[in-house]
């Protein structure tokens, strides 16, 4: 299993949890969770296709950087 984590700056409360994991509901991952204090949200899949993932937050209004 995988883990990509992304942070996402304008992730600001419990809204924009909401909407990212709206969002993100059509990719097929294993596990979503999220730290809002620092603005990170982990992705857990056996494969990710990065770019789709930053495409769609960007659609829903959020921009992410993926961190090492």
């Amino acid at each position: 299993m995988l883990e990509l984590k992304l942070f996402v700056e304008n992730m600001t409360c419990e809204g924009c949890i909401s909407n990212i994991k709206n969002a993100l509901n059509s990719i097929n991952f294993n596990n979503l969770s999220f730290d809002l204090k620092n603005k990170l949200v982990f992705i857990e899949s056996d494969n990710f296709d990065e770019k789709l993932i930053l495409k769609t937050l960007k659609r829903a209004g959020y921009s992410a950087i993926i961190q090492d």
